[in-house]
């Protein structure tokens, strides 16, 4: 129960922050006394007066009646461990270093992040640069680090904007440095002369002359350490993370919250600080939930509002885009809100020339290690990449949250044991009916074992990840609860052995995303430092606290606990996305497989921490993934929470699979090209694991041509007693006609068309389409052995053939260069179409490879129109066509065929509300040919976007005039012109650079790779 006292404790409007802002000259320790009296977080010994709290209607009411929940509506399960948390207060109003007023609230999270520690970092550091008035920044270890570096410069940057705009900018530090004169005050004011010093190398005053530091160290003598991790910007933002700010291998988590949930960690802020305010900080007289949030430097926030497609949309720009530079310390590059922020992170996750993801991701796991180590998990499948920075904003509305903390408690015994954090944990794993997630370095908390032992009997799934090896020299400390291994161990063997609790129990340690196997944390190459609780996922607990002795008795900890039950519930989720949920993981297999599924990874993190899990989703040319698409586009929570499709327009090729010979000359050339492949890359050879002797097999059947494979050539096999390659050739052949025939009849009478227009008119919230002509998305990526048993080949040589039945682009393959009739109505017919069912993207990308002849391409005048209303609100268009995939005898590229593809290009760009627009013809013109079409083609003539911001043009041709006109049009908006690989069909260079440099409203500018004209 709720007790009285505890109810009228949440009732008052005083708080700790409200008596500050009344009279600023008073220090947080008085206002605390003054409100609730005298409560020592070090005297505080007394046990929990509960043994057991039962759930009550009483209780979850009273919890409704003592939070600021505002629109939101907490779940039962939700408000019944704010109950319990609650009823910690009676013994101390402070038991969760917020005051009881601001412990339950509400908010946002647009920004979830799961990545290595320095990148977490990245983010704190631009919140602080972009900080307007006031920083408070409050974590434990500090040491000098990148981490450190990283916080230090943006101080330094945030006093030199805010000079230029004659602002102060107050900002308090706070770590953990225990000492002997922490014994007498466990807050210590640290002075210049030492925050200066080598190990802590924080600014001098006379480096941020516009910023007012101060610096304080806490530590209650003897374990009341500060483990308490975050971040608190303008009383806007706020970030409560896992990591300290150091250099180590670790696996981290943030989450980026605004609104008033904001008040409630700010207040923790204070109280954690304790002593006088030097000066008065000037967002006392500023709550969240009066001042509104923002995250970018202007006071829009139209971008953040739409974040919720960005990890999708970022992981597909980072696979293609421009590389952006990484942010570092020493090479400082500051994005000015949060899409620009993922934008630049997941363009450093991104793959670089030859890389496989997996190679993607050991890159950037081994940046913090001190001895970097080769990767040997399975590869990454396309959609799995990672993606560090994550958004979660969901539909943009509000959701419950609540503070479950706890103060430091010195004493060497386990008296302090009854405080909101440790409440919430029992209080949810106690009330859980399907599930318990969690994720922990260490797990070894007394308390917490026979708990999870209750929810086993219950028919509870448990399964919890743990980092192997993770301080063992220090949890094997008598008090100190044991190490990961002994306490798994422990719980294991209590259980009988084929009893259903033991079948329950899932235990993992942590593997890096790039690994097949959990590293020793000795070694410090891949370790996981995140804590986590999801309990029937749909409430979870995320902060600094640990599951281990230390957390749960000593250290100052801050967790947030949110509720998602209004927008998830995942037990209607498809199966799809149930298999990587984490806390759904059943596999208990070995082997890659279980690796890929059991891992703890970005992207599985994502799919718990998100409140609709499912943003983007793509389709292709088969009938599984057309009804894939229907389910999603037909499903109440995924209809409102997709927002970008991605049409995939490869195809089986007709020619193929009408055509046994032919498709026998295709399979031998994609074998060959494999092979020759795997021989010049480390890359690619990586990604199907072979031996030495399967590879001399391999190159041997791929460069020469036996009888046998004559006799495939020339359709004379004999039937029966084909060779075992001939076996294997020919189920490949009937393989790629089911494929054909499953795709020919979806094509049948357009019914694909119109399937999609249908799907996609469901789709509530859709703001990003793309149509992408990729030849490695939506084939067989794997070989089934049953398939091909007959032929004796083992799993291991498949894996090399899977290649031969993937989809082709619009180019056609080796075979097919001059006859391919790709699908050309997914264009023209699919775009009007869209139109017609009322579709209105915001963005649209379309990358596409030219047929043999573009005539194909050119648009009925209908089709032109279906198109232009179609992009008629679009503010963000990119246009890829790739000229390189053309045979070599269609280099010519004649102009009666490149304007059939400006009927494509003039009906996009004459959407009337562009900001952003990329057009890049790649390898065009081909070897210094003469371009056959200039800008005036490409583009509707005297076109004008009155909102145009950024320009970006690769590999087109233009005349100086052409140009010129363009950019005069837009003068006043235009901010970003990039010009790459550009042909000057009429004029001068130099001419351009010059005109380009009178452009006074140009913030950048850039020139690459010219071409044509006059070059000097």
């Amino acid at each position: 129960m709720v007790s009285q006292h505890v109810y009228d404790l949440c009732q008052v409007k005083e708080t700790v922050s409200s008596v500050l802002a009344n009279d600023p000259s008073q220090t947080p320790g008085n206002a605390i006394k003054k409100l609730y009296g005298h409560h020592e977080h070090a005297l505080h010994h007394k046990i929990s007066a509960k043994e057991s709290t039962e759930k009550s209607e009483d209780a979850i009411e009273a919890a409704l009646k003592c939070g600021r929940w505002g629109p939101t509506t907490p779940s039962p399960l939700f408000l019944q461990a704010f109950a319990d948390s609650l009823q910690c207060l009676d013994e101390d109003p402070m038991a969760g270093v917020v005051s009881p007023p601001l412990m339950g609230s509400h908010g946002t999270m647009p920004l979830t992040v799961i990545a290595p520690l320095a990148d977490v970092m990245r983010h704190c550091s631009n919140l602080i640069v972009r900080a307007e008035k006031e920083v408070f920044f409050i974590t434990c270890s500090w040491a000098p680090s990148v981490a450190q570096a990283l916080i230090k410069e943006s101080l330094i940057e945030l006093s030199r904007r805010a000079g230029k705009t004659g602002r102060r900018v107050i900002a308090k530090i706070m770590y953990d440095k225990p000492g002997p004169s922490n014994a007498i005050n466990p807050h210590q004011f640290i002075k210049p002369k030492s925050y200066t010093s080598k190990t802590i190398d924080l600014p001098s005053p006379e480096e941020i002359p516009n910023v007012d530091l101060e610096v304080v160290s806490l530590h209650r003598i003897f374990l009341g350490t500060l483990h308490a991790k975050f971040c608190v910007v303008d009383r806007k933002i706020a970030a409560v993370m896992s990591n300290n700010t150091e250099d180590n291998d670790n696996l981290e988590m943030m989450v980026h919250v605004e609104g008033p949930i904001v008040d409630s960690i700010y207040d923790t802020a204070l109280i954690t600080w304790q002593n006088a305010l030097h000066p008065e900080p000037p967002s006392l007289q500023t709550p969240a939930t009066e001042g509104g949030s923002h995250t970018s430097t202007n006071s829009s926030t139209t971008t953040e509002n739409q974040a919720s497609h960005l990890r999708d949309f970022t992981t597909i720009q980072a696979d293609n885009g421009e590389p952006l530079p990484e942010h570092f310390p020493d090479r400082p590059h500051y994005d000015d809100d949060i899409e620009g922020e993922v934008r630049r992170m997941q363009s450093c996750y991104a793959l670089k020339q030859g890389e496989s993801r997996l190679q993607a991701a050991n890159r950037q796991l081994n940046l913090a290690v001190e001895h970097p180590i080769e990767p040997t998990g399975p590869e990454i499948d396309a959609g799995d990449e990672m993606t560090p920075y994550i958004s979660t904003i969901g539909d943009g509305k509000p959701v419950p949250m609540a503070l479950v903390s706890r103060p430091p408690y010195g004493a060497i015994d386990s008296k302090s044991v009854h405080v909101p954090q440790n409440e919430a944990w029992l209080s949810l794993i106690r009330n859980a009916k399907h599930n318990i997630f969690i994720q922990t370095p260490d797990l070894n908390a007394a308390p917490l074992i026979p708990a999870l032992k209750e929810a086993l009997k219950r028919g509870v799934e448990v399964t919890y990840y743990v980092c192997f090896g993770y301080n063992d020299p220090g949890e094997m400390i008598p008090g100190q609860g044991g190490t990961n291994d002994q306490i798994a161990q422990n719980l294991v063997s209590s259980l009988t052995k084929d009893s259903p609790e033991r079948k329950l129990l899932h235990i993992y340690n942590y593997v890096g995303k790039d690994q097949d196997h959990p590293i020793h944390h000795s070694f410090k190459a891949r370790s996981c430092h995140i804590k986590l609780l999801i309990v029937d996922g749909s409430v979870g607990i995320q902060g600094s606290g640990n599951q281990d002795t230390q957390s749960w008795f000593h250290s100052q900890e801050i967790n947030l606990m949110v509720d998602s039950v209004a927008i998830l519930d995942i037990q209607s989720l498809p199966s799809e996305v149930l298999s990587s949920i984490l806390f759904f993981v059943r596999n208990e297999r070995n082997g890659q497989d279980s690796i890929k599924e059991c891992r703890l990874v970005s992207h599985g993190f994502n799919n718990a921490a998100s409140p609709l899990l499912l943003t983007q989703v793509s389709v292709c040319l088969t009938s599984k993934s057309f009804t894939r698409l229907e389910y999603i586009c037909n499903h109440p929570i995924f209809s409102k929470s997709v927002q970008c499709v991605s049409i995939v327009t490869s195809y089986y090729e007709a020619e193929l699979a009408c055509n046994r010979p032919l498709f026998m000359l295709e399979a031998k050339a994609r074998l060959l090209r494999h092979v020759e492949t795997m021989e010049r890359s480390r890359f690619y050879r990586n990604k199907y694991p072979h031996t030495q002797e399967q590879s001399r097999w391999l190159s041997n059947m791929a460069w020469r041509t036996g009888p046998e494979f004559e006799q495939l050539f020339n359709n004379q096999v004999d039937e029966e007693s084909p060779t075992p390659t001939q076996k294997l050739f020919l189920k490949l052949y009937d393989l790629y006609k089911e494929l054909y025939n499953d795709q020919q009849q979806l094509r049948e009478g357009k019914r694909h068309i119109t399937r999609i227009c249908a799907a996609l008119s469901s789709l509530s919230n859709l703001v990003f389409l793309e149509l992408n002509d990729v030849r490695n998305m939506g084939g067989m990526e794997h070989l089934d052995a049953a398939d091909f048993a007959h032929t004796g080949y083992e799993d291991t040589l498949l894996q090399h053939f899977s290649p031969i039945l993937r989809k082709s682009r619009w180019c056609g393959s080796f075979e097919t260069i001059h006859t391919a009739t790709p699908p050309v109505e997914m264009i023209g017919t699919l775009c009007s179409e869209l139109a017609d069912k009322g579709l209105r993207p915001r963005m649209i990308r379309l990358r596409l490879v030219p047929p043999p002849s573009m005539q194909a391409w050119q648009l009925s005048p209908s089709q032109q129109t279906g198109l232009q209303n179609l992009v008629s609100q679009t503010t963000k268009l990119a246009l890829y066509v790739d000229f390189q995939a053309r045979s070599y005898e269609l280099k010519d590229n004649p102009r009666h065929e490149m304007l059939a593809l400006c009927s494509i290009t003039q009906s996009c760009l004459s959407a009337p509300d562009l900001e952003d627009i990329h057009v890049e013809f790649i390898g065009y013109p081909p070897f210094n040919r003469r371009p056959t079409v200039s800008l005036d083609d490409t583009m509707p003539v005297n076109i004008s976007w009155p909102r145009l911001q950024s320009l970006s043009l690769h590999n087109q041709p233009f005349t100086v005039m052409e140009l010129k006109s363009l950019v005069t049009r837009h003068s006043e908006t235009l901010r970003d012109l990039d010009l790459q690989g550009c042909w000057l069909v009429e004029g001068s260079w130099a001419d351009v650079k010059e005109f380009i440099q009178e452009q006074q409203n140009l913030d950048k500018s850039s020139i690459k790779y010219p071409a044509g004209g006059n070059q000097d």
